[in-house]
Order: structure tokens, then C-alpha cells, then sequence
């Protein structure tokens, strides 16, 4: 069943990637998060299509400096997208007319009404079609499709949810990955409207703390059995983090290096925690034995508080 997601549930999303993403205890409050995608939407309704939230132009919207507002055509505006989905719903079907008595008040009335909307109706009609559905609240729901490419076409007031919901999931994956996620079932979705809600994103915004750099080892570490020393370290993978087959958000990768072989185990942990390091230590230690030496990065101390 298709359906649009609500301005609500796109919130929903967003909170909870935020809450997903954070690594320490300053996760924001519900209510700043709620301002931030307010925020969001604000500027993304203004710099894509010149509008506030609520539909209305923007007054005085050269004194913001935006770079110039393209046409997007596969978007439209609330009035286009209500005028289209009245047209098609009262230009009945061509294969009714065709088959149905010229007495029945129907038919009448049909060509009535495209007689009346001929300018514009058979375009529609040509491009989009309508299938209706239903809202998560049971409450019934009307969805432009194109023709075409069998995609749902989306007015402006609805671009951002729709976004904002898909980019959360994805776990802010910038553009190209929000793109892909959208235009498999959006027609409204360009790279162009993509690009220029990532580049608002305040998620996306956040910068990984650095890594400060360090002075490798001046003397030579030697081993010469495998278990003599193994050497653990974790990899931040944040800004490229993955799901796992489990649909679990894996943010670093713990490498164990036995120093001898050079034999590298690869794990992908979800946060940079103890009790996740120790899990997966527990399993390879299990199956291949303890090191004589452990020996540790940096991160130990915050992954080990």
C-alpha cells in the first residue's frame, strides 16, 4: 500500500537518528530537535521554492541572498497538485465512454466536465493518473502518480517530509545515498532538491572530534609465535557508518593483529563502548586463544572508563 509519510513521523525519524548517532550523553531535547527540523524546513522550503511552511511566498526573499530558484517540473505547487487530483478524479475513463449507453446521465456529465477542463484535462490525464490509499491513521488519502515512470509525484509542502524521513533512516548518508533510497518510489525526487536539503541538515553538520597525531614507535617490536603479542585498535567508520544484516547501525571496526603472522581480525561494533569491545574479544579469544601480550591503542581509556 503506498503511502505518504506525515509530517510527525518524519520528526519521529529524525529524533530517533539523533538519538542513534550521539555517542556521549548530550543527546538534545526533544523540543530542540523538534527546532532544529523546523529550522530545516524553513530553509529548505525557502531556498527550493520560495515559500514559507504554510504555503506562502516568501516576502522580500532577495534580502536573504539565496542562489537563484530553479524550476523543478517534476514537483508542484499546492494548487497545481489539488487542480490536477480535481480533474482527474471527475474525467472519468475512456473505456467506460466508449462502452456505456449515450442515454446514461454519466456520460453526460463526463463530457460535460471535459468540455469544461479541456484546456488542461487531457494533458493530466496523459501524464498522471490517481490511486488512493489510506494514511497510518486509517484516514483516506489521495496519491498522484506519473504515468510514466510509476512514481509518486509530490507537491512542495510535502518534499521536505518525505526527505527528511528517508535521510534519517539511511543515517544521514549524504546526498547520493538519500537520492538512491527516494527515487526508486519519487518521481519528485532530483538530485538538485536532494543536494540542497543534505546541505541544511544540521546532523549532517556535526563534525567528528579529531584524532591527534602521534609519533610512531622508534624501536622495532619483535615477535616470533603466533599469540606472542596481539595488538588491538579501533577504526572511527561514523562518517560512512553501515547497517549490518540485523538492521543494527555500525559506527567502528576493531581490528586484532596478531604481530607475528600479521593475521588481522575485523569486527564492526555499533558504538565505542567496553561492553562491546569485550564481547567480540571474548569471541575471538575463544576460538583462537589467549595472547601472551595485549597490547592496546589509545582507546582504551574512553573505551574503558
Amino acid at each position: 500500500m503506498l503511502q505518504l509519510p506525515t509530517s510527525l513521523a518524519s520528526i519521529d525519524f529524525f529524533v530517533w537518528s539523533v538519538a542513534r548517532m550521539s555517542g556521549d550523553n548530550n543527546i538534545p531535547s526533544e523540543n530542540e530537535m523538534l527546532y532544529l527540523v523546523n529550522v530545516h524546513r524553513r530553509l529548505f522550503l525557502r531556498k527550493a521554492f520560495g515559500i514559507n511552511p504554510d504555503g506562502t511566498p516568501v516576502p522580500n526573499i532577495e534580502e536573504f541572498n539565496d542562489p537563484p530558484i530553479k524550476t523543478y517540473r517534476a514537483v508542484k505547487s499546492p494548487e497545481q497538485y489539488a487542480e490536477i487530483v480535481r480533474v482527474l478524479t471527475y474525467w472519468g475513463d475512456d473505456n467506460f465512454l466508449a462502452t456505456a449507453n449515450e442515454d446514461d446521465p454519466r456520460v453526460f456529465e463526463i463530457r460535460r466536465f471535459r468540455k469544461e477542463n479541456e484546456a488542461n484535462g487531457y494533458n493530466y490525464n496523459s501524464h498522471f493518473k490517481l490511486v488512493h490509499t489510506e494514511n497510518s491513521d486509517g484516514t483516506p488519502r489521495t496519491i498522484l502518480i506519473h504515468k510514466k515512470s510509476n512514481k509518486i509525484v509530490l507537491q512542495m509542502l510535502d518534499v521536505f517530509d518525505v526527505f527528511l524521513s528517508a535521510h534519517s533512516v539511511l543515517g544521514h548518508m549524504k546526498t547520493e545515498r538519500t537520492l538512491g533510497a527516494l527515487k526508486p518510489q519519487y518521481y519528485s525526487a532530483t538530485e538538485d532538491l536532494v543536494k540542497l536539503f543534505v546541505s541544511d541538515c544540521s546532523v549532517c553538520h556535526q563534525k567528528n572530534s579529531g584524532i591527534q597525531k602521534k609519533k610512531g614507535a622508534r624501536k622495532p617490536i619483535i615477535s616470533s609465535e603466533f599469540r606472542d603479542r596481539f595488538q588491538v585498535d579501533l577504526i572511527d567508520m561514523r562518517t560512512i557508518r553501515r547497517r549490518d544484516v540485523y538492521g543494527h547501525m555500525q559506527r567502528w571496526i576493531m581490528t586484532v593483529k596478531d604481530h607475528s603472522t600479521g593475521f588481522i581480525y575485523l569486527v564492526a561494533l555499533p558504538r565505542k563502548m567496553a561492553k562491546f569491545v569485550a564481547a567480540e574479544l571474548e569471541k575471538y579469544f575463544g576460538l583462537v586463544g589467549y595472547p601472551s601480550i595485549f597490547h592496546t591503542g589509545m582507546f582504551i581509556s574512553s573505551a574503558f572508563p
